[in-house]
């Protein structure tokens, strides 16, 4: 069976584009893969000329504005998420080199989601690992909870009441690489879903900035000073040397 009208083969739905979107998505993956840098840098005339090479296909051309968007959904190719160089330390991976590539599961973490009523999978990109999402409750157990934004992605945390198999949410959280908890045992569970991802590492950016110390609950925490942070590019992560032991990495993946 062939795909519904307007969904790509991550499965993201955009009603608006309906039969155009498949032929978006190969004039859009063409032009990607024949220019460096960022979907979010392409030139207005140039996505333009994108536009008028379709107008003449059945139904009638596109808009800049719909061609921009389904370059965006062009990202659920294209994820940021956090590592913590502890996780390299505690031996569930070896240092990452840019250019590699990597098959691992990814979680989600500090979630602020709600029922949603959409029915239509998105993922938009907030700032760091962040990103604000539509997307579909696959698994829920009384220990974790799986969600499919267009990627498949797990906490193991106990879930919402309203976060049951088949129900929708939407909101914000943040993505990370699986830590080790879904390719030690959480993949072995009765009923969890492949979640196994194959991933480029296409940029590595280390977090820089001086540290200073919270009192919460009487407790002291060391945190990064929010006003000076900022993150430099890397080649390859030293999780035991960057900044001495500490370093937090985001990592620009693409599949």
């Amino acid at each position: 069976m062939g795909r519904p009208p307007g969904q790509n083969a991550t499965g993201f739905l955009d009603p608006r584009f309906g039969e155009h979107f498949d032929s978006v998505i190969h004039e859009l993956t063409s032009y990607s893969n024949s220019r460096p840098g960022s979907v979010d840098d392409a030139p207005i005339h140039e996505l333009s000329a994108i536009d008028r090479s379709l107008a003449g296909r059945k139904g009638g051309g596109i808009r800049y504005n719909e061609t921009l968007l389904a370059y965006k959904i062009m990202g659920m190719h294209e994820l940021v998420v956090s590592l913590n160089g502890e996780i390299v330390q505690d031996g569930n991976y070896d240092d990452f080199s840019r250019g590699e590539r990597h098959k691992f599961a990814i979680e989600f973490f500090v979630p602020k989601l709600a029922s949603s009523v959409d029915r239509v999978k998105r993922c938009q990109h907030a700032s760091g690992a962040s990103y604000a999402v539509v997307g579909e409750v696959i698994l829920s157990t009384p220990t974790v909870w799986a969600i499919d934004f267009g990627v498949k992605v797990f906490w193991e945390s106990p879930p919402p009441e309203f976060a049951q198999v088949g129900e929708w949410v939407q909101g914000e959280l943040g993505l990370g690489i699986d830590p080790f908890f879904y390719k030690e045992y959480l993949r072995m569970m009765p009923g969890m879903p492949d979640l196994f991802c194959e991933w480029n590492v296409a940029r590595i950016q280390m977090c820089k900035g001086p540290w200073i110390e919270e009192v919460r609950g009487g407790r002291t925490f060391l945190m990064r000073d929010p006003r000076h942070i900022t993150w430099v590019d890397k080649a390859v992560t030293d999780a035991w040397n960057d900044d001495e032991g500490r370093a937090d990495y985001l990592f620009t993946l693409s599949r």
